[in-house]
Order: structure tokens, then C-alpha cells, then sequence
């Protein structure tokens, strides 16, 4: 997991849930989307290997 992610939540949970809702709201997603949409995303699934032993 990315450092980043990993002070996010522990910002989260010391926050009691508010770095989570300065972002949730409709004002952000509005800003964002046309940025995002600009974006060239090149994202492949994984396959689900059930034959594989991951633990």
C-alpha cells in the first residue's frame, strides 16, 4: 500500500471520519471530473486465478 494511502487513513480515523467527508462531497467530485476526464487511463483486470495459491 502507498505511504500516502496509509496517512490518509490514519488521518482518517484520528479526524473521527472528517478527511473522508472534506472529500466526499458533490463540490469536489464537480471539480474533478472534467480533470479526470482528460486523463488517458490505462487500467488492465486482473484474472481471477483460482488455481493459484496466494497465502
Amino acid at each position: 500500500m502507498d505511504q500516502g494511502m496509509v496517512m490518509a487513513a490514519l488521518g482518517n480515523v484520528l479526524a473521527r471520519d472528517h478527511l473522508r467527508r472534506y472529500f466526499a462531497g458533490g463540490g469536489v467530485e464537480a471539480r474533478l471530473r472534467p480533470v479526470l476526464g482528460m486523463e488517458e487511463w490505462d487500467v488492465h483486470a486482473r484474472q481471477n486465478d483460482s488455481t493459484t495459491d496466494r497465502g
